[in-house]
């Protein structure tokens, strides 16, 4: 296999999501090239420095305390009120399972105090796995007219290119990615020193996406529905200026 189709499969490969056989091949060829499972370690590093910023923990002792009442109450329903004791049981497990999920996931978007969409777990890690490698373009070009046709033949659909640098920013090039158990085309834009990725796909007529701005970790990121495509732009840009180029980009 080449360098370039290992990388750009190493985040389902880590989900166990693709096929047996190409699930070993890719591990075969990790196991012989070192540039290869150091892209892989950095994916890994990625997942738990997201996991150590984002995650929400159960507070300390929660467990033992609900424990503690359901014990109580399994006493004194021997002594009578059953049936409140029984509702109490069932919410205080409801509660005591919570607290045992609690440390196992969930987005915290900064924006909302609400959870990530999982879909927006991914559009983030993505973002972020790019600027830890070496390609984060795979076509590097200013000229839309050169990255919109690298995508023909990868991609089941022809993601648009526009070039906007007159605007202040400027097409750097394009990418393959992987978000939502799918490929995706990654659009790399720069603002002075910032990286835009816009991640485009299809949209579903069947299940459309609000548009959406939130902020998390240091990262800003806006997603909007256009012309029958999902676009999600992330970078460490303000807001302000992320709202612009979405503007600008939506009217192109």
């Amino acid at each position: 296999m080449r360098c370039e189709d290992v990388q750009n499969e190493l985040s389902p490969y880590l989900d166990g999501a693709l096929p047996i056989e190409q699930q070993k091949a890719i591990g075969s060829h990790l196991e012989a090239c070192r540039r290869c499972a150091a892209h892989l370690d950095d994916y890994r590093r990625i997942g738990r420095t997201l996991r150590e910023k984002v995650i929400e923990r159960a507070p300390a002792g929660l467990q033992e305390r609900i424990r503690a009442e359901l014990e109580k109450e399994e006493h004194e329903q021997s002594r009578g009120a059953p049936w409140q004791s029984r509702r109490f049981i069932a919410q205080a497990a409801a509660l005591l399972l919570v607290a045992g999920l609690s440390g196992a996931g969930g987005w915290i978007a900064a924006t909302t105090g609400s959870r990530t969409p999982p879909l927006a777990h991914d559009v983030m890690t993505a973002h972020v796995r790019s600027l830890l490698q070496d390609n984060l373009m795979q076509v590097a070009s200013s000229d839309q007219h050169t990255v919109k046709p690298w995508f023909a033949g990868r991609l089941d659909f022809a993601p648009p290119v526009q070039d906007l640098a007159t605007q202040g920013f400027a097409l750097k090039g394009g990418r393959l990615d992987y978000v939502g158990s799918r490929r995706v085309a990654a659009v790399i834009y720069m603002r002075r020193q910032h990286v835009i990725n816009v991640f485009t796909w299809p949209s579903d007529p069947s299940h459309p996406l609000p548009s959406l701005s939130q902020s998390s970790n240091g990262y800003n990121s806006v997603r909007w529905t256009s012309g029958g495509m999902v676009y999600w732009a992330v970078s460490d840009l303000n807001m302000k200026e992320l709202g612009e180029f979405q503007a600008l980009l939506s009217a192109a």
